[in-house]
């Protein structure tokens, strides 16, 4: 972990803090907050200097008080930088995987219940109704790489915030070649004008009724047809607002049938011979992976269990989480070329099990940035992620149950001991 001054001093809140020789260094704080806590914070820390010190018994080293008053005096950024070093990092040095020469990325958001207090209301807002009074709530959003199961962008916003809004702030960490998926959500002439000016290639679902153009392609039953979209007064006026051309799309309107359910796709991908209809349902099913992605981060990372009740608290956690589930993903990619490589005469694909590689990932981590693990260590542990494969059987899917009662919560005081 570096301890760079230019980095200390480019996250600390005050020109004071970590000037003296403490405890709670930065770079420790970082490490701990990466190991992807959900015990008592005590006995998370304990654990976590039993760990650095190579110790044989967990001992108190500092309280969970000294902690909390310490997190309070660095910001979130510190994460967000260094998963942008992570990332960059990754795709300069491996040979990424793509979908007709596309890096495919998706965009989705997020709803996150927060903690009960008067600074979080605040700071995020909520959601009430007519039996309760709000509850606090902040919509996340991320950038997603489908394939590589890589966070290449995350942002935590206001429960209220425009999703689109967001999109277009994700495209500034998108690169020439990329491929974007959305959801029907998603969907404006001006978002579209949006891609246009940075040049990325993009693919949305659309509501049948969308505009005249897509409610015409509807009626004439085509599998797919060429438009051009003309802005509407209200689009040029959010176009002039973000300084997007107002100047009419030429996109492409496609029709595909899942499981007797039709679903209409409108992108800027052209070409019909190197992009056929019939390709794109296997391409739009691919979103589904940033689904998925949140469904660890909830269920399995239990991203919603802060270890705080502060604003701080929430975005560090969140933040930092979200750095550990990367760090986790570049250790299944290196995984997963090894069934890749010597499974392909099965009947099925085979890939590596996110949840035990999660779990074989806490506390290692922690050796990692301490240099407590050697190159054959590492070999070792990449070893261990690969040995728990599950099958992927194409076009599986279950009834979906619904569930009734109270939301899961992570009460502060009977957080789980291990």
């Amino acid at each position: 972990m570096t301890n760079s001054v230019a980095f200390i001093e480019s996250h600390r809140i005050d020109e004071k803090d970590f000037t003296r020789n403490r405890c709670l260094t930065l770079p420790v704080l970082i490490n701990y907050c990466l190991n992807m806590t959900k015990g008592s914070t005590q006995s998370e820390l304990n654990r976590f200097f039993q760990i650095r010190d190579q110790s044989d018994v967990p001992i108190p080293k500092v309280t969970a008080v000294a902690f909390f008053k310490a997190r309070m005096k660095f910001s979130a950024t510190a994460f967000i930088d260094l998963n942008k070093d992570v990332i960059n990092h990754f795709y300069q040095n491996v040979t990424a995987d793509t979908w007709n020469g596309h890096r495919v990325l998706a965009v989705d958001g997020v709803k996150y219940h927060l903690p009960d207090e008067e600074a979080i209301h605040t700071e995020f807002g909520g959601q009430s109704n007519q039996h309760t009074d709000e509850v606090p709530m902040a919509l996340g959003s991320a950038l997603y790489d489908i394939h590589q199961k890589i966070i290449i962008d995350a942002q935590l916003f206001p429960y209220r915030s425009d999703e689109r809004a967001i999109a277009f702030k994700h495209l500034e960490a998108t690169q020439a070649g990329d491929l974007i998926l959305y959801a029907r959500g998603y969907p404006a002439f001006w978002l579209m004008a949006a891609h246009q000016s940075y040049q990325r290639d993009w693919c949305m679902r659309v509501k049948a009724d969308f505009n005249t153009e897509v409610s015409q392609f509807v009626a004439s039953g085509a599998k797919q047809q060429i438009v051009t979209l003309t802005a509407s007064d209200e689009a040029k006026r959010k176009c002039l607002d973000k300084e997007l051309s107002v100047e009419s799309q030429t996109v492409r309107l496609m029709r595909i049938t899942v499981k007797n359910k039709v679903y209409y796709l409108i992108t800027n991908l052209l070409d019909t011979q190197r992009y056929p209809v019939q390709a794109f349902k296997a391409l739009y099913h691919l979103r589904w992976q940033i689904e998925e992605g949140y469904k660890r981060q909830k269920s399995w990372l239990e991203i919603e269990n802060f270890t705080g009740k502060s604003v701080f608290s929430v975005q560090q956690d969140d933040y930092a989480r979200i750095l550990s589930l990367n760090l986790t993903a570049i250790s299944v990619f290196a995984a997963q070329r090894h069934p890749d490589q010597t499974l392909p005469h099965r009947k099925y694909r085979y890939q590596i099990n996110f949840a035990q590689a999660l779990s074989t990932m806490k506390d290692t981590i922690v050796k990692c940035l301490y240099g407590l693990i050697s190159m054959q260590g590492y070999k070792q542990l990449v070893e261990t992620i690969r040995q728990s494969l599950t099958i992927i059987r194409p076009d599986r899917r279950f009834e979906r149950k619904k569930r009734s009662g109270a939301s899961k919560k992570f009460h502060s005081c009977y957080k789980r001991m291990l």
